[in-house]
């Protein structure tokens, strides 16, 4: 079958509320006192220079008093009423989020910080929230979504002092009032700077625990006991609860969401979702964006708006899983979907989004990245051949022994994708060969288990 447009399948594993939380299980909940989580000071937590990502869901049960409130990660080293080293992440106000260093020049310290605009956040909701500081800039994120770039240029001094919090471990510190009122999940320290797009991509994702720079990783599903383990691979940063601080469940899953793919066919575009579970559910609203004929490329520079394009009715409650589709028939060049869930009540929540872009005939051979990469236990290959000829694409190990022949056939001038599937194989790094005619392209995937 001729085939002259990109067919490109995206699927992304991710659950629905009403309430904008995607991560099941327990939280944490703090009294806004004198709670804490205790997590030690080794060396893969004493960030300094320009480079730092922190994340966490959140469930503020109310905000109160200046921006610099309610905090969500410390890791300061206060001097004479100066914060000279260290950083810590936090929000209040009117629903602002803030994100500041410690800067020490050898003769007085300083902290420079980024605050959000107010009402970023809500009181009473999950939300995902994040930030960066790349040495240019601090980058305030909420929900995937880039609300505020503040300019900064000093770099973080590092406190090999006091230990890493989850909430304020010093209730009298720099004016006191600062501990946490509310639930925090799925805290995320990063050594690195993590991109717009990666922010947005996982939020919702469970992580393996030994993604690079990664430094610590609570995920708190222990729902009791008096710690909450690191799962970042190295596990050196186990944290106490400290005072108060207790186990709750993080909220009810309305809407498990298993995957949602698109692709095209012809001149269409085909969406397909599939759902575990539904609680209460409305429907799906199906956006799309695009920025004449092409989406932008990334979240801190789009400015290309979604539009409903449609409406599939939901299945309300059932414990069957479900299964729905979608065709755009004027779809245009690359463009991006996602669904907008809506419960009975109202509330509802947006999913990834997916992307798939029309294109002429190719004309030359190439072979891309797996996606995703690493994976467990599928991934899709997609390939391009410029004339028709006979396509051959194999898997091999590292020995160079074949696991999986993909493609062993005459293809027509066009655009592929295949999926491997590796239930059937070891965790590993593995190779894949893409030969058509003299043309030859070999690159690398990882199946982690």
């Amino acid at each position: 079958m001729k085939r002259s447009l990109l067919f490109m399948i995206i699927t992304t594993s991710l659950a629905f509320t009403g309430s904008s939380f995607a991560q099941s299980g327990n939280a944490l909940i703090f009294d806004g006192n004198d709670d804490y989580v205790a997590c030690g000071n080794d060396g893969s937590v004493q960030i300094g220079g320009t480079a730092i990502t922190i994340e966490a869901w959140i469930n503020p049960a109310s905000f109160g008093g200046g921006y610099w409130t309610n905090t969500i990660v410390d890791k300061t080293y206060n001097s004479v009423g100066n914060i000279n080293s260290g950083y810590a992440f936090r929000c209040g106000g009117s629903g602002q989020l803030d994100f500041g260093f410690g800067y020490w020049d050898g003769s007085a310290g300083g902290w420079p910080s980024g605050t959000s605009d107010a009402f970023a956040l809500s009181a009473g909701v999950w939300q995902h929230v994040a930030a960066t500081y790349d040495g240019s800039a601090i980058r305030l994120y909420v929900n995937g979504t880039l609300v505020k770039t503040i300019a900064e240029s000093r770099i973080i001094s590092i406190n090999t002092v006091t230990p890493l919090a989850i909430g304020n471990p010093d209730p009298a510190s720099v004016g006191g009032l600062r501990g946490f009122n509310g639930k925090i999940d799925e805290v995320r320290i990063w050594n690195t700077v993590r991109t717009a797009q990666q922010i947005a991509d996982n939020k919702n994702v469970n992580l393996v625990g030994n993604e690079a720079g990664l430094a610590a990783y609570y995920k708190m599903n222990e729902g009791s006991g008096t710690t909450t383990a690191d799962q970042q691979t190295l596990s050196k940063n186990t944290g106490t609860l400290v005072n108060h601080t207790s186990w709750g469940v993080s909220g009810a899953l309305p809407v498990e969401l298993l995957s949602f793919t698109a692709q095209i066919a012809e001149k269409n575009v085909e969406l397909k979702w599939n759902t575990a579970t539904e609680t209460n559910n409305y429907g799906f609203e199906v956006e799309r964006a695009t920025k004449n004929g092409t989406l932008s490329s990334g979240a801190e520079t789009r400015d290309d708006k979604w539009t409903k394009i449609g409406f599939v009715e939901g299945s309300g409650t059932t414990n069957a899983p479900k299964s729905y589709s979608f065709t755009d028939k004027s779809a245009n060049g690359k463009t991006s979907y996602r669904l907008k869930q809506i419960d009975r009540d109202g509330k509802f929540e947006y999913s990834q989004s997916v992307e798939v872009t029309a294109s002429s005939t190719p004309n030359e051979f190439g072979l891309e990245q797996n996606y995703p990469n690493p994976f467990n236990p599928t991934t899709m290959i997609n390939y391009q051949i410029p004339v028709t000829n006979h396509v051959s694409l194999k898997v091999f190990d590292m020995l160079g022994k074949e696991v999986a022949t993909l493609v062993n056939e005459t293809k027509e001038t066009g655009s592929y994708s295949a999926k491997f599937d590796g239930a059937k194989l070891s965790s590993g790094i593995y190779f894949y060969k893409l030969q058509s005619g003299n043309s030859i392209a070999v690159k690398k995937l990882t199946i982690m288990k």
